[in-house]
């Protein structure tokens, strides 16, 4: 699966020495996987409360991360697959009979069905799975 470029979307940046790198909301110290990581649990006006970012930032990573995306896991809210439907094909895991599936396993099938990008609310992904060439 390919990563996202985030050097293409204008709402964020990323600094060396600011985060250690990673991609933040431009102006701020606030990581964008920030959204993704919280997104489950708290609406878009509870996102720009609690994070000091703008309303037109959250969504405007939404609308970047878009562009791309087609799979969502399990625990990914509905209430993005909402805000990407009618500008995207969205497919839930559940839809593909992937439910039941470990994290390893729905990388593979994901992958092998041509999906691109898969958008999960697991923050520890990336530990559990060597993401290294996907």
């Amino acid at each position: 699966m390919a990563a996202l470029d985030w050097s293409q979307c204008p709402a964020v940046e990323s600094v060396p020495g600011k985060r250690s790198g990673a991609w933040v909301f431009r102006g701020t110290r606030t990581p964008v996987s920030t959204v993704f990581e919280n997104l489950q649990d708290m609406s878009v006006d509870d996102l720009v409360e609690e994070f000091g970012v703008t309303r037109e930032q959250v969504q405007a990573v939404l609308q970047f991360a878009a562009q791309t995306t087609e799979m969502f896991d399990n625990g990914t809210p509905r209430t993005l697959a909402r805000f990407l439907i009618d500008r995207h094909t969205v497919t839930d895991a559940r839809a593909r009979g992937w439910e039941e599936l470990g994290n390893g396993e729905l990388l593979n099938e994901a992958e092998a069905a041509g999906f691109e990008v898969l958008v999960t609310t697991d923050k520890y992904l990336r530990h559990q799975q060597n993401l290294t060439g996907r």
